[in-house]
């Protein structure tokens, strides 16, 4: 875009993606003082985490086609890292025994369990 207007106090990297829209200085228009301090605002931890996976697939290419020597790296997976795979499961005890439970928190969804001798075993009520 040759002019852009554009307001540089988010700071941080949006400050770099929006300043770095315009192809000529003089085609770029700040609308408020902005102070250094705002400009070196961290980097987004998602952007570092994707920075990380960049390096380390680069470090393994490098070694795979001979220009560098070394061990291969893990290369960090940060969705699945991100992902908490264990189920979330809550049991909630009725006061009325002999009535069924709930299972609440449960991915399946509602989830109930006749109380059988206190013994738990979930099972996916039918509706």
């Amino acid at each position: 875009m040759p002019k852009v207007l554009v307001n540089l106090s988010d700071g941080g990297f949006a400050a770099y993606v929006a300043a770095s829209r315009a192809t000529t200085r003089q085609g770029l228009c700040i609308t408020e003082p902005v102070t250094i301090q705002q400009l070196n605002k961290p980097l987004p931890h998602d952007l570092l985490q994707e920075i990380r996976r960049l390096e380390a697939i680069e470090h393994n290419t490098m070694i795979t086609h001979g220009f560098k020597k070394g061990t291969l790296i893990s290369v960090p997976d940060v969705e699945s890292d991100c992902l908490d795979h264990s189920p979330k499961i809550q049991f909630t005890q009725d006061e009325n025994k002999g009535k069924k439970r709930k299972l609440a928190g449960s991915i399946a969804g509602d989830i109930t369990e006749p109380d059988t001798h206190g013994d738990v075993s979930p099972h996916q009520s039918r509706k």
